[in-house]
């Protein structure tokens, strides 16, 4: 089967069970069991689908899959604070997975990236600040991540009466500065420092790291209370001498 010079290659489809074959500027059809012999004489054959305008269906390469679509955002915990009514501007860290520099991320519904208050720090970390000076009582505000795929599910941020702040962390903060640098000491120092500050015996046979993580530890849980330590700190009153029974007096 012959075709003209006029004929369009793209136009004209293949018979069913045939291919095509050109030579110059001549095109014709023929079936699998002749190819060998029409290409013995400078034909050239041109299977369908092959990539490219000389393929039967012209398609070309095929195309590449599309992306997988993103997964939704999610928000597992939001860092920084305290979040005080009436308080001062906060820097807040959200903390997930799934964010993109060009997401968003709102507050009660409220757009940050267009407040200016956004700031993307990574694939699972974006920060905004709150100003908690327009809180006028205790609430949950949701906040929302926002990326190519849709929204997170809602995660409240509690804003609490200044009364319900952990006192602890208060005075923890206060006394931060006259904590010592347990990483500097030695082991002696820590052990002496630990059992003169909180009442704990650490163990001796514990290394360096161990010591200072469980100094820390003990520092963590709230503000030191100062124990005096026999000749550290001036004579216990176990010093003075015990008084005698009046039977055993001269």
């Amino acid at each position: 089967m012959a075709l003209t010079n006029a004929d369009s290659l793209l136009s004209v489809a293949a018979p069913e069970g045939m291919v095509r074959i050109t030579f110059g500027d001549q095109s014709r059809f023929c079936f699998p069991c002749h190819m060998d012999g029409w290409q013995a004489l400078g034909w050239t054959a041109h299977p369908p689908g092959l990539a490219g305008g000389d393929g039967e269906d012209g398609g070309g390469s095929p195309p590449d899959p599309p992306d997988p679509p993103a997964a939704l955002p999610t928000i597992t915990a939001i860092k920084g604070g305290p979040y005080v009514v009436k308080g001062e501007v906060v820097e807040a860290y959200v903390v997930g997975t799934g964010f993109s520099a060009d997401g968003d991320l709102e507050v009660r519904g409220e757009s940050q990236a267009e407040a200016g208050e956004y700031s993307f720090l990574g694939a699972t970390e974006l920060s905004f600040q709150l100003d908690c000076s327009l809180i006028t009582e205790p609430t949950r505000l949701p906040v929302v991540v926002v990326n190519g795929s849709g929204k997170s599910e809602p995660y409240n941020l509690a804003v609490v009466a200044a009364s319900a702040v952990d006192a602890s962390v208060v005075a923890l903060a206060a006394t931060a500065e006259d904590l010592p640098d347990y990483a500097a000491m030695t082991k002696a120092q820590i052990i002496t420092e630990v059992e003169r500050r909180y009442g704990v015996a650490l163990d001796p046979g514990m290394t360096k790291a161990e010591l200072v993580a469980e100094a820390e530890r003990l520092v963590s849980k709230g503000s030191p209370t100062v124990s005096p330590i026999a000749g550290l700190d001036g004579p216990p009153a176990s010093d003075e001498e015990p008084a005698l029974p009046l039977d055993l007096l001269p």
